[in-house]
């Protein structure tokens, strides 16, 4: 289990942890080079043995800067390395990894906008979708990319088709509103599985 940033009481963090859940014991690793002065909301994907930060925040205060850095983290050789940034700063990425490919959507806000980054090729496009969204949520589940939008009070999942770039409608509505705060959706075994933050027993 790998812990990055966020934030104390003095500000935001670089640091970055492991926790081995056999041990029951925390490494402290190297500090994210990307932002001296710390992150938070950043984007974290793996790839077989690679950690991928991407985005994210240099604090939550409202003088906050959104970051367009990419790095990786080496869990074998325990350093980080440079890759091709964004071409601008997001933050609070929805992302879904398929076919080696990371599609990065915004829940911070409605968008029309989607980038992908090639993990083969260290590349990024930015894609234009049918429409503005908001999307809370985005995994990718046997190689299809599903997407949690936000229409009006409700939410609902998704597919999102990236040959077509288009969106196949008649998701099922989610149990959780727009109003609910919920951890990142996860996969399991082909199915999808939302918690809340606050205090439930509801799954």
């Amino acid at each position: 289990l790998y812990v990055l940033g966020g934030e104390n009481e003095t500000g935001s963090l670089s640091s970055f942890a492991a926790f081995d859940t056999e041990k029951k014991t925390w490494e402290s690793l190297p500090d994210y080079p990307g932002n001296v002065s710390g992150i938070c909301k950043a984007a974290m994907i793996a790839d077989s043995k690679d950690i991928y930060v991407i985005g994210g925040q240099t604090s939550t205060k409202t003088d906050a800067k959104a970051l367009k850095n990419v790095y990786v983290y080496h869990t074998e050789s325990k350093q980080w390395q440079k890759k091709a940034d964004m071409k601008e700063g997001r933050t609070n990425l929805s992302t879904a990894v398929c076919d080696k490919k990371v599609y990065a959507f915004s829940k911070a806000g409605a968008t029309d906008r989607v980038d992908v980054y090639d993990l083969n090729t260290d590349t990024w496009e930015t894609t234009v979708m049918p429409g503005t969204s908001t999307i809370l949520g985005a995994v990718c589940v046997d190689n299809r990319i599903f997407v949690l939008k936000e229409e009006g009070e409700g939410i609902y999942w998704v597919e999102y088709l990236p040959e077509d770039n288009a969106f196949e409608e008649a998701g099922i509505v989610c149990p959780y509103t727009t109003s609910a705060h919920f951890a990142t959706p996860v996969v399991i075994s082909g199915k999808i599985y939302m918690v809340k933050e606050t205090e439930t027993k509801n799954v």
